[in-house]
């Protein structure tokens, strides 16, 4: 799959880290292990890793006893009923509304590429690779769109570079919020400053955080970026990092009403139940929200007295069928 590029290489990795943790258990037959075998081996696990680590390694065990069986190495899979760790709450974490106005606010006296970068994941919902693989020529501003086609990311060699969003359904053509095109527009003009500075000439296809020698930010240096920003101004309690703000903008539409379908379109996900699954978690700010609605289907009017006598009195007025 690597090979052929069926999987991206994050994808290949995760994979990976999941069969070196497999350990003792990858290196017997196939038909000798036993559900104790594989039950012993998530004890041990759950000792070292956090419980969806461990569930994670253990689904990959499953495959890898189906692929087994397919392959006529083994004629049972004793991963089948071993059950995964319990998991708290996977919810993901993301800012209240006051913590995020107080992100924005802070990163509007900033300059640079950083208070950019965070409208921009507030803005549209975008992956910090994708943010960082923005190119001005996907911007259209008079239209107001903004194309996802490109994202930073590791290449074969284990070097960042640009590369296809992360699926199919992660090119998309993203409205443009209205506070968000001034953002970029200060930020093109700035470019623009230091090609004619340099006496160079200034191209569309320069990455908007990056630099006017072609070069293009890298996630981890805009990681670090907004991690020492979440830290000196407390945002979070100073441990908020830049991939809340995909969940802040995803977990603010969900409770703001907004259709799935939308929310997934959105944030490029392929299966809007998995938008649903991973977002409509238990949010007291949206049950709060929804009292209204309760409350619309147990109040009674206060004309309904008039009424309900004036039914009553009508009722009461109909002739009574005999009897036969």
């Amino acid at each position: 799959l690597r090979i052929t590029r069926s999987i991206e290489e994050s994808t290949y990795r995760c994979y990976a880290g999941c069969t070196k943790r497999m350990g003792w258990l990858a290196d017997m037959p196939a038909d000798e292990v036993t559900a104790s075998d594989v039950s012993l081996l998530v004890s041990q696990l759950g000792e070292l890793y956090a419980p969806s680590t461990v569930a994670a390694t253990l689904k990959e065990v499953k495959r890898a006893f189906n692929y087994a069986i397919g392959e006529g190495l083994t004629d049972r899979n004793p991963a089948a009923l071993v059950k995964p760790p319990k998991q708290t709450d996977g919810a993901p974490q993301s800012l209240s509304d006051d913590e995020k106005m107080r992100l924005l606010f802070i990163a509007g006296h900033l300059v640079g590429v950083l208070p950019v970068a965070v409208y921009l994941a507030l803005a549209t919902g975008m992956r910090k690779g994708e943010v960082c693989g923005l190119r001005w020529s996907a911007i259209d501003f008079e239209e107001g769109f903004i194309d996802v086609v490109c994202a930073i990311g590791l290449g074969d060699d284990g070097k960042c570079r640009g590369k296809n969003p992360k699926s199919p359904a992660s090119f998309r053509r993203l409205p443009m919020e209205p506070g968000l095109a001034p953002v970029l527009r200060r930020r093109k003009d700035e470019q623009m400053r230091q090609c004619e500075k340099a006496g160079a000439e200034f191209s569309e296809d320069f990455y908007v955080l990056g630099g006017i020698d072609g070069s293009f930010l890298l996630p981890s240096t805009l990681h670090t970026l907004f991690v020492g920003l979440a830290d000196a101004f407390g945002i979070a309690g100073g441990k908020c990092r830049f991939h809340w703000l995909r969940h802040t903008f995803a977990t603010s539409l969900i409770a703001g009403g907004v259709d799935v379908r939308t929310v997934a379109a959105w944030l490029g996900h392929v299966d809007p139940g998995f938008t649903l699954r991973t977002y409509a978690h238990k949010n007291e700010s949206a049950l709060l929200a929804s009292l209204d609605v309760v409350s619309s289907g147990v109040r009674v009017p206060d004309d309904y007295a008039a009424m309900f006598s004036k039914g009553m009195l009508l009722s009461s007025r109909r002739p009574q069928s005999r009897r036969r």
